[in-house]
């Protein structure tokens, strides 16, 4: 996703961001804000934003436990690589995160790429 999709969705905020690369842009982007309810994110599926709902705050803390995204007919879990996790990340560091996508009519995948939370 392009940065104004991003900004299109969640507005100009601090977001966390799954990535399949480290130098890919990101797929999937999650409001980083303290709301105080669930978070707001975004993805693109066949060209069209999709808005999803975080059960908790994206912060790499939480990502060990993993992250549940969802709307309706699509869930998508976030969780770090247990390999690459490191003890503590600061915001801004890439670190290696997997990505669960499943869709209610059928399709499920599953992809290894990198996750960042900016500053907020």
């Amino acid at each position: 996703m392009q940065e104004a999709e991003i900004e299109k969705v969640l507005g100009n905020v601090a977001y966390c961001a799954y990535r399949y690369t480290a130098e890919s842009p990101p797929i999937l982007a999650i409001d980083n804000t303290d709301q105080g309810q669930d978070s707001l994110a975004v993805t693109k599926i066949h060209g069209r934003l999709v808005e999803l709902s975080a059960d908790q705050k994206p912060d790499y803390e939480n990502l060990k436990q993993g992250l549940m995204l969802t709307a309706e007919g699509l869930t998508m879990r976030i969780s770090s690589d247990e390999e690459g996790q490191p003890e503590s990340a600061e915001p801004g560091e890439l670190i290696p995160a997997e990505l669960h996508f499943s869709l209610q009519q059928g399709l499920n995948a599953g992809y290894l790429g990198w996750y960042r939370c900016e500053p907020e």
